[in-house]
């Protein structure tokens, strides 16, 4: 079921338009996974990496210089690898229609909940697509954004994850 109806989205402006990042921040348990899974050819391997070593150099220098035992030290350094854990967020590049205070997130037609998810780096839909390079198409129930290239979409991703170092991608 759509969030709004063919003919609302069709009466909105460009301006209405933009294109977005959205972001979610992964459950404790998704962190750990992903964290555990992470192999030398992923994004943010090295960066992890060099923190659990940094971890570890730690833990080792207070188990030398205290009277901490080693079931201790592990926990410590477990731990402290958790807390890394917590940074990771999932991330991708959408386009978004704005009705009101409510941004529709038009990859998927749901209104986007803004307890679970925030919207970084809008752009205007308009500074890569003309008004002749876009459409509103129902498709099986579900209101699509049909564009004439995916080109700019890509270009204003690859900015944006240029810009920004995100662990997860989506």
């Amino acid at each position: 079921m759509s969030a709004f109806k063919l003919r609302e989205y069709q009466s909105k402006s460009i301006s209405d338009l933009y294109m977005a990042i959205i972001v979610e921040k992964l459950s404790d348990e998704e962190a750990k996974r992903h964290r555990n899974a992470l192999k030398p050819q992923d994004e943010g391997y090295a960066e992890v990496k060099k923190l659990d070593e940094l971890v570890d150099n730690l833990t080792r220098n207070a188990l030398n210089e205290s009277n901490l035992d080693s079931t201790s030290a592990k926990q410590i350094t477990d731990i402290m690898k958790d807390a890394i854990s917590f940074a990771f967020e999932k991330s991708a590049a959408i386009i978004v229609m704005k009705f009101g205070d409510t941004y529709v997130n038009l990859n998927d037609d749901q209104e986007i909940n803004v307890s679970t998810h925030t919207l970084r780096n809008l752009e205007p839909f308009s500074d890569y697509y003309a008004e002749d390079e876009y459409r509103f198409l129902e498709l099986d129930g579900k209101v699509v954004l049909d564009v004439d290239s995916f080109e700019p979409f890509e270009e204003y991703e690859k900015k944006f994850f240029k810009k920004q170092d995100f662990i997860v991608q989506n």
